[in-house]
This record gives C-alpha cells, sequence and structure tokens, in this order.
C-alpha cells in the first residue's frame, strides 16, 4: 500500500460516495460522523498519513463510548462503516458497493454487547459461545466451520464447563 494523506483519502472516499448517487444529506452525516472524525482524530494524534491501526483504535475507542452510553449507535456505526471504506479506498482505489461482510456486520455478536453473567468464569463462556456463533455466521466452508467449532472451541469449552463444574463441587465439599 503507498502512503497517502488521511485527508485526501477521505476526500475520494466522499466522492466515490457521492457519485453514487445518495442523498446529499446521507453523504453530509457520513462526512460529519464518520470520516470528519477519522482524519481530526489522526490529525491529532500527528499522523497526517492513514494508517489502518490508527483508524481502528479510534473505532474501537468509539464503541467503547458507543457501549457507555455517551455516543448514539448510528455515529458509531457512521464511524465503523467509515474505517472500512477508507481501508478499501487505500488498497484498492475503490470500495465495495456491496453490503459490509459479514464479520463488519452490526448484526455480527462480536460488535454487540457481551452479556452480563453472574460470575467470571460465566462471562468467558458466555464470550467464547459468541464467538463460536459469530464464527458460524461468517463466509467460511462448512468444513473450515467444522473445524473452528470441533478442534478450537468445542475443547475450550468442555474445559471451561469442567472447571466451573470442580469449583461449584469443591464449595459444595467445603460447606458440607
Amino acid at each position: 500500500m503507498n502512503k497517502i494523506e488521511i485527508t485526501v483519502l477521505s476526500a475520494r472516499v466522499l466522492d466515490a460516495l457521492s457519485v453514487r448517487g445518495l442523498k446529499a444529506k446521507t453523504v453530509r452525516e457520513f462526512e460529519r460522523y464518520g470520516t470528519r472524525r477519522i482524519v481530526q482524530h489522526c490529525l491529532d494524534n500527528g499522523q497526517t498519513i492513514y494508517f489502518k491501526e490508527t483508524v481502528q483504535d479510534f473505532v474501537w475507542q468509539e464503541r467503547a463510548r458507543m457501549e457507555s452510553g455517551a455516543l448514539p449507535h448510528y455515529q458509531w456505526v457512521l464511524t465503523r462503516r467509515a474505517a472500512v471504506y477508507l481501508d478499501q479506498m487505500a488498497k484498492h482505489g475503490k470500495f465495495q458497493g456491496e453490503p459490509l461482510r459479514s464479520w463488519e456486520a452490526e448484526h455480527n455478536p462480536l460488535f454487540q454487547n457481551a452479556p452480563h453473567g453472574p460470575s467470571n468464569s460465566m462471562k468467558v463462556i458466555d464470550i467464547i459461545c459468541r464467538t463460536r456463533d459469530a464464527v458460524i455466521q461468517l463466509e467460511l466452508s462448512d468444513k473450515t466451520k467444522t473445524n473452528y467449532i470441533y478442534c478450537g472451541f468445542g475443547p475450550i469449552l468442555n474445559f471451561l464447563l469442567l472447571a466451573v463444574r470442580s469449583s461449584i463441587l469443591q464449595k459444595r465439599l467445603l460447606f458440607s
């Protein structure tokens, strides 16, 4: 990837959006809540050249703000989409007009708030289960998904479930 200024890249993304025939309001909101905020973050950090890592750090920071209620969900979605389009524009000189791939979409469990269980061990199990569910939604072959589930997530879940059961048994033995 050639080095490209973040402001130039942002302008290219907005130009590409304008050509698609979107409403002016849609493009303005994308610029206001997406590209402008990313560009400002990069410039505040002294980076005039596009670096995917810096942009992703900002997106994760904004996700934390969204989860805490400090940022409306739609603004985070626009920021995340802007980051994806900036990356596509930097790599290929254009962005895909297709919907975002399943591992980048809002409905993927990896991008949703994790449920809070009663104990730390249950939180870990919930996270692993949600990650497994997210892998199932990916556009991978059935064989690859099966390998992830049976060779990856299955042993981890079995280990954690055994650990939870043994800790419950130890507590029962202590109190009996």
